[in-house]
């Protein structure tokens, strides 16, 4: 049991750290909202989230991950991190629209 009680220690450490790591993305995808809303972009661009999920999984394999299909298992992970990122732009991107675009 000892082992299980350190392995989970491990798991929750590495959750702390993922949670920062939301944070600091939400950050960005703050400033990349209020960027989007100012030059009229579109808050959703699917090709650059299936460049994303491709790099990513590429970099998921490269660093040893083991699961047997790292393209579909990054994808299902990273829509949940866009759907948030997108709200997130979305509300700031409305919020950067002058009246005359409302």
């Amino acid at each position: 049991m000892e082992d299980l009680t350190y392995w989970r220690g491990v798991l929750d450490g590495l959750d702390s750290t993922l949670v920062c790591i939301l944070v600091r993305r939400e950050a960005v995808s703050r400033t990349l909202g209020e960027i989007k809303g100012v030059n009229n972009l579109d808050t959703h661009q699917p090709s650059r989230e299936q460049e994303i999920v491709t790099r990513l999984a590429l970099l998921y394999s490269e660093l040893g991950g083991h699961h047997h299909e790292p393209l579909d298992y990054i994808a299902r992970v990273y829509t949940s991190v866009f759907n948030q990122s997108r709200e997130i732009q979305d509300e700031l991107s409305y919020q950067g629209c002058s009246k005359t675009q409302l």
